[in-house]
């Protein structure tokens, strides 16, 4: 197998294909990899199959133009006819798909309707991928979700009534974040992100024991995809977790980068249970 770190075009797949034959991917498909062996929900398994039909229909196109024109189409090339007939099919299972995520979609809208006329305050945990937030979440629900801490654990999203000091909110876990996040991705995904829209807080977990090129590189990764989803600075609080896996010295520079950034945030170990509000 060969793996490339951008995003191939239909052409670049095909003739690849053809010269080293052997299975092409980019990282996008090497994510959607990931995803498909982590998934749990109907609605994530639906998501995860759309965004690979979809990634699909390009290149077999292009198998389509070249075998009408008499080429051999390649490693994993069938017949003219085979293909064809997996090109209907594939549309067919789209049109399929966005009609069942439509219906999900419309029942998750009703559901965050209902709570607002309950006059509950929704709170999303967010940030980069691996940072804790299954971690808290279980922690401040008292629930029991899976943790092994690789990436993309949680692909479903979790929401739980949870006390805060006296006040109840909606506490909802959701999918992390990672670098150049494709377009697409975020399409597919737009349910667990529109979680994140819809808070009145968002809880932005940063893993405080990564070296500072690290955390840096993910801290700026997650202002990118918060600018890109226009989601305000007001209402987004840092939480600093992780922060028994530190000595307390080497963290300086990076409460002065997130300071730069945000007024207030949080230092805790999501593990321990310590807290400290800044």
């Amino acid at each position: 197998m060969v793996i490339t770190y951008h995003q191939l075009n239909p052409i670049q797949y095909v003739n690849l294909e053809r010269r080293l034959r052997v299975r092409v991917m980019d990282r996008i498909l090497l994510i959607l990899e990931i995803f498909e062996k982590r998934a749990g929900s109907k609605e994530a398994k639906l998501q995860i199959e759309l965004t690979r039909l979809r990634l699909e229909i390009p290149r077999v196109r292009e198998f389509i133009r070249l075998a009408k024109i008499g080429e051999q189409i390649g490693f994993y090339g069938g017949g003219e006819y085979a293909i064809e007939a997996y090109y209907r099919y594939m549309m067919r299972r789209i049109a399929h798909i966005r009609r069942e995520l439509n219906a999900i979609r419309k029942r998750r809208e009703m559901l965050v309707i209902r709570r607002r006329d309950y006059g509950l305050p929704q709170v999303a945990l967010t940030g980069y991928t691996s940072a804790g937030k299954t971690t808290l979440f279980n922690r401040l629900a008292r629930e029991s979700k899976y943790v092994d801490g690789k990436p993309f654990a949680t692909l479903d999203t979790y929401s739980r009534l949870v006390n805060f000091n006296g006040l109840n909110a909606i506490l909802t876990d959701t999918i992390g974040f990672i670098d150049d996040l494709p377009p697409l991705l975020i399409e597919s995904f737009y349910a667990t992100i529109a979680e994140v829209l819809n808070a009145d807080l968002v809880l932005f977990m940063m893993d405080v024991s990564d070296d500072y090129q690290e955390f840096s590189r993910k801290f700026m990764s997650s202002i990118k995809i918060f600018n890109d989803l226009g989601i305000s600075k007001t209402k987004i609080l840092p939480v600093l977790n992780k922060v028994d896996l530190t000595d307390g010295i080497d963290i300086s520079d990076k409460i002065g980068l997130v300071e730069g950034e945000f007024g207030n945030y949080v230092l805790i170990s999501a593990k321990t249970g310590w807290e400290s509000m800044i």
